[in-house]
């Protein structure tokens, strides 16, 4: 039993064919086609946004990674250890953010490019 999605025509991209299956008529077919722009397009400013994102995620991580060490390692008198502990465990605890973030970020970045690359 064939369905209305494998009457369509090969030419036809997925996302045209699946919306054309739930309708009929030429001008639903407009409908279909002007969707797939727009989804194209809302999806391309997407990743072009996260690209972006990234990248500040990625230079915060540096920056991250530069307090960490320096918290670790300073080059002045370590007058407390309490002082030292503290500013240790905060810049620990900035890293791990970064790191998440970025993650965060780059997982997003993914999901967009397959959701386009599905269309």
């Amino acid at each position: 039993m064939s369905t209305n999605l494998d009457n369509v025509k090969e030419s036809v991209s997925n996302f045209v064919a699946i919306v054309m299956a739930k309708m009929t008529g030429d001008k639903n077919k407009e409908i279909a086609v002007r969707n797939e722009k727009k989804a194209k397009a809302a999806l391309k400013g997407q990743i072009s946004a996260l690209e972006s994102e990234v990248v500040n995620r990625e230079e915060a991580l540096e920056e991250a990674q530069e307090r960490f060490n320096a918290a670790k390692y300073p080059v002045e008198p370590i007058g407390s250890s309490e002082h030292y502990i503290k500013n240790l465990v905060n810049a620990s605890k900035e890293l791990e953010k970064a790191e998440e973030e970025l993650a965060a970020a780059e997982e997003s970045l993914t999901f967009f490019k397959d959701q386009l690359e599905s269309l």
